[in-house]
């Protein structure tokens, strides 16, 4: 007679896990769909992150649109100008010697673009000298809490920084 007792304790004891893991599972379940939620928010904000960067680009195309047009119609008031003052071979051995660099620069690019595209950062590893590398400038400008407490050693040692 003492194991009904003991028995009834053991199915007691097994209905309030069963109820506990229940609960654990309902938080379980509630978290996911809250994640799910929050996802599909997040992916909207993407997409609204998205399209605005793309309006900012479009505007910064068209500032610089605006910029180069301005430029160009200073430029040819300068030319005007210096035609009246100057006279018309000045004028054109500038307009020449304009044509011949941006004809160097569009070649340039031309020949040395595939490089850059292929090779990616690694291209300007090579071609940038050591010590004139945007990170290692950076790192001279703006050292970082480590480098400071170097550089602080060196410095307190008499040492070249």
């Amino acid at each position: 007679v003492p194991s009904v007792p003991r028995l009834n304790r053991i199915f007691k004891d097994l209905a309030s896990l069963v109820i506990d893991q229940g609960t654990v599972l309902d938080r379980i379940d509630f978290n996911t769909e809250k994640i799910y939620q929050r996802s599909d928010e997040a992916k909207g904000q993407l997409h609204q992150a998205v399209k605005r960067k793309k309006e900012s680009d479009s505007r910064a195309w068209k500032c610089l649109l605006v910029w180069g047009t301005a430029d160009l119609i200073l430029l040819i008031v300068l030319l005007i100008k210096y035609q009246l003052k100057y006279g018309l071979k000045n004028v054109a051995m500038f307009l020449v010697a304009i044509a011949v660099m941006l004809t160097v620069c569009y070649f340039g690019l031309k020949q040395y673009k595939p490089k850059v595209i292929s090779e990616g950062p690694a291209y300007f590893e090579k071609v940038i000298p050591e010590g004139w590398r945007p990170e290692d400038l950076w790192k001279k400008l703006r050292p970082g809490p480590v480098n400071s407490a170097k550089m602080g050693m060196q410095a307190m040692r008499g040492s070249p920084v």
